[in-house]
């Protein structure tokens, strides 16, 4: 058994899915990407790259084991992490669901 935090054992055990639901993709885990606008490094949970017959898609996963459910201002925060990094989208994984309609809306 590892001497990690139990988050970090989910995301290696999201990012472990990830590549069983998806071989064909390039799946990296635990990146740093350069903010655009921060001009500060960025860190990914689990970076997603697929390649299209006509172009390239990344995709930031978020994986988040929290006791409580995700708020409104952890999905807004990771909405400004992808405003800043170079992704195409971004999936938000909880082990226990978001907290109140505020932050449903901006789930997509």
């Amino acid at each position: 058994m590892s001497n990690d935090p139990v988050w970090r054992e989910y995301e290696r055990q999201v990012y472990a899915e990830i590549i069983s639901k998806d071989p064909g993709a390039k799946v990296d885990y635990d990146v740093r990407l350069p903010g655009r606008r921060s001009g500060a490094p960025r860190q990914i949970d689990v970076l997603i790259t697929e390649r299209t017959s006509s172009c390239e898609i990344a995709t930031a996963v978020d994986a988040k084991h929290h006791t409580r459910p995700i708020d409104v201002k952890e999905v807004e925060s990771f909405i400004g992490l992808l405003n800043d990094v170079s992704v195409d989208r971004g999936v938000m994984i909880s082990v226990s669901g978001l907290h109140g309609s505020g932050a449903q809306p901006r789930v997509s």
